[in-house]
Formats: structure tokens, sequence, C-alpha cells
């Protein structure tokens, strides 16, 4: 749930400076670092982090990162271990924390709320935005249908509800949906030229502190170990 001290664009900004600060950074102990800030922005943002699912998706990430590093290591073009090692790691690591950075923060995001505060400060386009939407909005929709399904192939045909036969129910129920949504775009008249009123959350102190010392901190690490 969204932390409603802050502006909701923290959810697009702070990852956004972390994924530059990771991308100029060249050692795992920075990529370490700035993972380390982003889940004390979360901490800050958002008032229950899904634990579950970034230990889940680590889980699923982790043959990719241990095959990054066996390839870098393995297959480099230095002779010295140590140095392949090294190269190795910061690969991997880096790959971590960009991944897991983007997808903690996109899991957490209000992703509607920014859809309508992006619209309303015009950076974004009424058209797509509402496309864009209905696209976010399809996903639960899919997600309750296909429960709806199983359980009532379960309760009338009595086997598996894992059958190939029920993606045709579902295929049909997402024509529906995108027929009902076009139609429901249509009566709206929305068009490239449509505008559209919301009630926009001005930046507060709040927000320029966190952004602040996320710069700070950022480049205060880099300086310290610029330094050594």
């Amino acid at each position: 749930m969204h932390n409603l001290k802050f502006n909701q664009l923290n959810y697009l900004i702070i990852p956004i400076i972390l994924l530059l600060a990771t991308a100029l950074y060249s050692t795992y102990q920075e990529y370490l670092f700035c993972l380390l800030i982003a889940v004390g922005n979360l901490l800050l943002l958002t008032r229950e982090i899904h634990w579950k699912k970034l230990l889940l998706f680590c889980l699923c990430l982790s043959p990719a990162i241990g095959a990054s590093y066996l390839t870098g290591h393995l297959f480099t073009a230095n002779n010295d271990a140590e140095i392949s090692h090294m190269n190795a790691l910061n690969l991997c690591i880096r790959l971590f924390t960009i991944t897991m950075i983007s997808f903690a923060f996109m899991i957490h995001m209000p992703k509607e709320k920014i859809m309508l505060e992006l619209m309303q400060r015009k950076i974004l386009p009424v058209a797509i935005g509402f496309g864009l939407l209905s696209t976010l909005n399809a996903f639960s929709h899919f997600a309750d249908e296909f429960r709806r399904i199983q359980i009532a192939y379960q309760m009338r045909y009595q086997r598996s509800f894992y059958s190939p036969k029920i993606i045709l129910p579902l295929l049909v129920a997402s024509a529906r949906y995108a027929q009902n949504v076009s139609i429901s775009m249509f009566n709206r008249g929305l068009n490239k030229k449509r505008t559209y009123s919301h009630e926009t959350n001005k930046f507060k102190f709040l927000d320029y502190l966190i952004l602040g010392l996320n710069l700070i901190f950022l480049v205060a690490y880099r300086f310290l170990i610029y330094l050594t």
C-alpha cells in the first residue's frame, strides 16, 4: 500500500536514479549499495513490502545469475584467475541489482495513480494512457476469469482443471473484454484531442528530501570509493 506522505511519482524517479547510478558504478560493492538504497526507499514509500514475491523472483533469477558468472569467469580473455573472478562477480551482481531494482519498484508502484498523474501533467497522451490502463486492468480480469473457468470445468467434468480445453473459453472472454473496452472508449469520445482532468499531488518537502538524500548518498559513496 502506498504511503500517502510521498508523491507516487517517486516510484518512477527513484528507480531511474538508482539505475543510472548502477550504470555509472563499476564494482560489486557499489551495486550492492544501490540495492540497499532501493530497499530503504521501498520501506519509506510503501507500507507493506511483498517479501515473498521478491524472494520467489530471486530464486527464479538465481540460475541466470549463476550462468552469467560462469560465462564471465570461464570465457574471459584475461589469464589471471583473480581478475577473471572479479570481472565475473561484478557482471553478475550488476545484472542482479538492475533486475531486482526494476522488479521491486514495478510490483509496488500504484500503476493506476501513476498513469493518471502522468496524463494530468501532459507527460503521457490521454489515448495512450487509457490504453495502458485497460491493459493493466486486463491482467487481473483474466486471472479472475481463468479461476472461474477452472472451477466451472472441474465441477462439470470432475477432471483436472489444467486441461487445454480451458484456453478456448479464455480466448472468448479476452475477446469480449477487448470489445467492451473499445466500445467504452469510443462512447467516451477518446481520441488524441481529448483532455483529462485529475487532481495532481504536488511535490512536498518530504519528496524533495528523499530525492536529495538519494543523490547525496550515491554521490558520497562514489566519492568515498574513489578516495579509497
